[in-house]
């Protein structure tokens, strides 16, 4: 599992966002927002679609698994971020879609 494009926030709970990568299933890459608060408690937001439904917007996560999993994977990307195995969002970042044909 790789965190690319990564970039502090500290607004508040929110401390960083991300995009994780994981080769191991298909190279899937899910963007992240992690989020954690005094005395240790934190969760990672993936990428959500908003909606409206009877007037009022809400939003889903993209990116569902069974709730282990989730633990699981929640727990290896704070660990990867504590340790600082991330890989930083540069100005240079060509990884955006402009440069592509169509």
């Amino acid at each position: 599992m790789l965190i690319k494009n990564y970039r502090e926030i500290n607004k508040g709970c929110l401390k960083s966002a991300f995009t994780v990568c994981i080769p191991e299933w298909g190279g899937l890459e899910v963007d992240c927002a992690y989020f954690e608060k005094e005395g240790g408690n934190y969760w990672v937001n993936y990428a959500a679609k908003e909606y409206t439904k009877e007037g009022k917007t809400k939003s889903y996560s993209m990116a569902r698994w069974p709730q282990e999993t989730t633990k699981r994977l929640n727990t290896a990307i704070r660990d990867k971020i504590k340790k600082g195995e991330v890989q930083w969002k540069t100005a240079d970042d060509t990884s955006s879609n402009e440069n592509l044909p169509f």
